[in-house]
């Protein structure tokens, strides 16, 4: 009997975190958390221009450009940014670049510099776009490239649409039709 009364206090002991419940002090501290990561997470504006205003010129961003993402299981920021890289000036130098941030200490997000170079985007990305989203746990994008045969620099008028994984430290494009 002695027995059978110790393993039924055991189970009581062990089983005792299961039935707890989060107290007040937990639930504010999440709180006060979750509050931290969304003031972070509207620093980040401010973040790419600072970033792409130290590699380029000519910098521009649409919030609608910004998505949340996992590269290899870690949660990450991925923009989109239109920058003049090496300020070569012309209203035709610009290209699309993908910045990739993330959370760091005190709640400051900071960009990943050796995701976030000019070389780790497609140069075939397009310069004209019109959304950077998720769908199905992916990066998607739709856009405009030029028809050389009858677009000025300026003016791309052929729609794309397509897909962007990280795969070997880079950006992948896979163009749908």
């Amino acid at each position: 009997m002695e027995l059978q009364s110790l393993r039924v206090l055991l189970l009581i002991l062990f089983c005792m975190p299961c039935w707890a419940e989060m107290s007040q002090k937990d639930i504010e501290a999440e709180k006060a958390w979750d509050a931290g990561q969304l003031a972070a997470e509207k620093t980040i504006p401010t973040l790419l221009e600072s970033y792409g205003n130290a590699i380029g010129c000519s910098f521009n961003f649409n919030p609608i450009h910004l998505v949340k993402y996992k590269i290899q299981k870690e949660p990450v920021f991925v923009a989109a940014i239109g920058l003049d890289v090496g300020c070569s000036g012309g209203s035709a130098m610009g290209r699309t670049l993908l910045i990739t941030m993330k959370h760091g200490a005190y709640h400051k997000i900071h960009v990943m510099p050796e995701l976030s170079t000019p070389m780790q985007t497609p140069s075939d990305f397009p310069k004209h776009l019109e959304q950077l989203y998720l769908e199905n746990g992916e990066i998607m994008f739709s856009g405009f490239v030029p028809d050389w045969s009858k677009d000025s620099l300026c003016c791309a008028s052929q729609p794309v649409k397509g897909k962007v994984s990280f795969a070997n430290g880079k950006w992948a494009l896979s163009f749908l039709q």
